[in-house]
């Protein structure tokens, strides 16, 4: 079966690398396969796409007049939205700011409401457009809308048909996508079946699609599966040995874990001094074989100045389970990391840190970062994992009293990244300060700049929905000569829709009785 993916990968790298034998086509194309050049390979491509290019466009098939008329959705448990809270939802679906529409669906459910049927279609198209839209979406649609969404196939991601992980045809004729979406909910059901499943099939998939079914390996992940792992670090494709040498360093009592281990305390000796914990960097004197097995490369990405015993000193550290410091408190360690090579063995850390997620390691990366921009902007790219990546792990409300205080002590930083990573609405701790942050930019006769302007933005589903006023009085201190007034205008504009949708979300009303 040749699907769309398939032609879309073929017509990329060019039907010489990756040829395609169009014999069969899904759904109603496959009564036109003897169109397709059989002497042209890129002829059959462009004519098995026009095929399957008019089956998307052309939408569902419609039953014939003889066939049952589908079941009824059923009955609805929840109430739906009051009308004039659903209009303003409605409006809002078709706005190109997601952050406003995902707050008024969370406020939906959080009261427990569902959206009317009316309204449904446009819901669904919208989460459609805006996949992160996707989950507050599926809880607010009801019965209705998984029941509706049978009907679509671009709605599909809704229907109420979850996939049978016994089901073979998805794993045989599935997009890559479908696939994975199957071997995933397999490994949820039976780890070890889906491990032979991917296993049976691995020398017939590409590398790409490799990379993307080891990754499903973490779910359930357990020593059963280190065999597999440990021949995997033998792929030719850099991203599967790199997705499994990070699974293998998940599981403390396998070989990689232990290996890597020695080799990062080899590389980066502790000891006690006068003054505490002191270490000692010794990178790799040379790129052998094993190294590269285990994940390490030999060259630096483009741009990346580190000569390459100082890039695999990084790697190897990066590499190790975190449980190779076991013996040392990590606070402790990473103010010990001082000196030439601090920001390398600091990168190292946050690499592992990111893979493993330990709280211990969160708070001491966290509490004492060296200089991140001394080594240029390809190796923040390539190498650094910032601050905001590190404090996602943490609670939501100690992420907002962290950019609370960073936005305290730091006045000339606005920290976005780490504020777009603070569920909305923000508690006071930290709304508080945004507020007074907008105010101290328009005393000190700030310009509106790209950054205030995302302020703004991510303030519209975080501040308070009750201090519209309070941001429509600052808008009236702003400057006329300047873009402060409509700015500040526009998000009172916002906390107003939101205070009003809150206001109706209140109102009673019944559930509607079902006229199924």
């Amino acid at each position: 079966m040749t699907t769309w993916d398939e032609l879309v990968a073929a017509a990329t790298v060019g039907t010489g690398t990756r040829p395609v034998a169009v014999t069969q086509l899904p759904g109603a194309a496959a009564d036109h396969v003897d169109a397709v050049s059989a002497e042209e390979p890129a002829a059959a491509l462009l004519d098995a796409a026009a095929l399957l290019d008019v089956r998307r466009r052309a939408g569902r098939i419609p039953p014939p007049p003889t066939a049952e008329p589908p079941e009824p959705a059923g009955p609805e448990d929840a109430p739906e939205l009051p009308a004039r809270a659903a209009r303003i939802l409605v409006r809002r679906l078709t706005d190109t700011d997601e952050l406003i529409t995902a707050a008024l669906l969370q406020a939906t459910a959080d009261a427990g409401r569902i959206v009317p049927p009316p309204d449904l279609p446009a819901l669904l198209d919208a989460a459609t457009h805006g996949p992160d839209l996707r989950p507050l979406a599926a809880q607010v649609c009801g019965r209705r809308g998984r029941w509706l969404a049978r009907f679509r196939g671009d709605w599909a991601w809704l229907a109420d048909r979850p996939a049978d992980p016994a089901d073979p045809q998805v794993w045989a004729t599935g997009t890559r996508a479908a696939r994975r979406a199957h071997l995933a909910a397999l490994r949820s059901a039976d780890p070890a079946a889906a491990r032979e499943l991917l296993a049976a099939a691995w020398a017939e998939e590409t590398g790409d699609d490799r990379a993307a079914f080891i990754a499903t390996l973490r779910t359930g992940l357990s020593p059963a599966d280190e065999p597999f792992l440990e021949a995997a670090l033998d792929d030719r494709a850099g991203a599967v040995r790199a997705t499994a040498a990070d699974l293998l360093a998940l599981l403390p009592d396998s070989e990689f874990a232990r290996r890597a281990a020695e080799r990062a305390r080899a590389a980066l000796r502790v000891r006690r001094g006068e003054r505490g914990l002191e270490l000692d960097p010794d990178p790799p004197a040379e790129w052998t074989p094993q190294l590269g097995r285990d994940g390490v490369t030999e060259q630096p990405p483009r741009g990346v100045e580190l000569s390459p015993p100082v890039w695999w000193l990084l790697q190897v550290i990066a590499r190790a389970p975190l449980a190779a410091w076991r013996d040392h408190d990590p606070a402790a360690l990473t103010r010990a990391a001082t000196g030439d090579l601090a920001l390398e063995v600091h990168a190292g850390w946050r690499i592992a840190v990111r893979r493993e997620g330990d709280r211990h390691w969160i708070d001491a990366l966290l509490a004492d970062p060296p200089r991140a921009d001394t080594r240029g902007p390809a190796f923040l790219l390539s190498v650094w994992v910032p601050d905001d990546e590190l404090a996602a792990a943490l609670p939501p409300h100690e992420r907002a009293e962290r950019v609370a205080r960073l936005l305290r002590t730091d006045p000339g930083q606005l920290h976005l990244a780490e504020l777009a990573n603070c569920p909305a609405p923000w508690p006071d701790v930290l709304a508080d300060v945004v507020l007074a942050r907008l105010a101290a930019a328009l005393s000190y006769g700030e310009p509106v700049t790209l950054a205030h302007r995302e302020l703004v933005r991510l303030a519209g589903p975080g501040l308070p929905a009750d201090v519209a006023d309070t941001v429509e009085a600052l808008s009236r201190r702003a400057p006329e000569m300047t873009v402060w007034p409509a700015t500040l205008r526009g998000l009172a504009a916002v906390l107003q829709v939101r205070r009003t949708f809150q206001h109706e979300l209140t109102e009673r009303s019944e559930p509607k009785v079902d006229p199924s």
